[in-house]
């Protein structure tokens, strides 16, 4: 249904100019005119004549409100002329079609779990950034900040579990856990600033402790010592993890 090509119809004259003095008026015998097609109608109520008082440079309306009403409203559904498209060849559209009046786009959302996708409010765009890490399998109890080294590999999913400095074996320190995807896997991060951390000294270096990354460097007999990185403020750090590795003698 469209009300394009409105057009207005009365049997009686539609409105007299009336002069007298300085006042004018636009007269109806009709009250009503009705602005018509074949799928809907606009009707014109005026509730008295429209008055006009000319002084100088000025128009002065002297009537009672002028009334516009729908008597045959619009379908639902209908919508507006207006379409989207996505343009080119390559890659994947956002645009999905129409409903009505509504423009339907598809929404975003990470394949792999490197890739993050933020809507932004404030500055009203959707941010996009690639996390440096890896997807692996640990353990039920392994937390966010947890260090962690290489175990092996289950079906080509890395295996890790906590590092601990006081065994060879459980070291080096390949990454940080800084998300639980499920009970049992996680995202490793391997650079790059993790938050979330707690009671860190800003500036200060980090090393691998048996508890996570820490401050103190080991000192105990046949430990190894890693650097992991340095605090950027008292709930985040800066990885860096080092590839050189010293033990205590």
């Amino acid at each position: 249904m469209s009300c394009d090509g409105l057009t207005l119809s009365s049997t009686v004259p539609l409105l007299t100019l009336v002069a007298g003095g300085p006042e004018l008026a636009l007269t109806s015998e009709s009250p009503t005119l009705t602005l018509a097609s074949d799928e809907c109608e606009l009707t014109l109520t005026v509730e008295s004549s429209l008055a006009f008082v000319v002084t100088q440079t000025e128009l002065e309306l002297r009537s009672a409100p002028v009334v516009l009403e729908m008597t045959t409203p619009v379908a639902v559904g209908t919508g507006e002329a207006n379409e989207a498209a996505n343009v080119g060849v390559a890659g994947a559209g956002v645009y999905d079609g129409k409903t009505g009046v509504q423009l339907n786009f598809r929404r975003l959302r990470p394949l792999s779990p490197e890739l993050s996708i933020e809507e932004n409010a404030g500055d009203q765009t959707v941010d996009f950034d690639h996390r440096d890490g890896f997807v692996a399998n640990c353990g039920g109890t392994d937390a966010v900040g947890d260090l962690v080294y290489i175990v092996g590999t289950t079906a080509g999913v890395l295996d890790v579990a906590p590092a601990d400095p006081t065994d060879a074996d459980k070291m080096p320190v390949r990454g940080v856990i800084e998300e639980k995807l499920t009970a049992t896997t996680c995202f490793v991060k391997i650079s790059g600033i993790l938050t979330g951390l707690s009671d860190l000294t800003e500036g200060a270096r980090l090393f691998a402790g048996a508890g996570g990354a820490s401050h103190t460097v080991p000192t105990a007999s046949a430990t190894i010592v890693q650097a992991v990185g340095v605090a950027v403020s008292a709930t985040s750090m800066y990885i860096d993890l080092s590839s050189q590795l010293m033990r205590r003698a």
